[in-house]
């Protein structure tokens, strides 16, 4: 549960605990992890993995149009 001096977001992208980033494990170069994480539960809401370094076309509709997840810990 969290406290914060805010209305509850309308959905993740308006949350402050959405946390977007890239990873490339092990020092490979040509695979890419892409991560959105919640930072509050500390859990993923959505990765998908690349093997290219141009990605652009191959990002899916889930990485931009997800729903809240049912563990959010806004409370209503």
């Amino acid at each position: 549960m969290i406290y914060l001096d805010r209305k509850m977001p309308k959905d993740c992208f308006d949350c402050p605990c959405l946390q977007t980033f890239t990873r490339v494990p092990n020092g490979t170069t040509h695979t890419k992890y892409w991560i959105r994480l919640c930072a509050a539960q500390n859990r993923i809401i959505f990765q998908f993995m690349c093997k290219d370094k141009d990605v652009i076309g191959d990002i899916p509709n889930e990485w931009i149009n997800f729903t809240k997840p049912t563990w959010c810990p806004w409370k209503e």
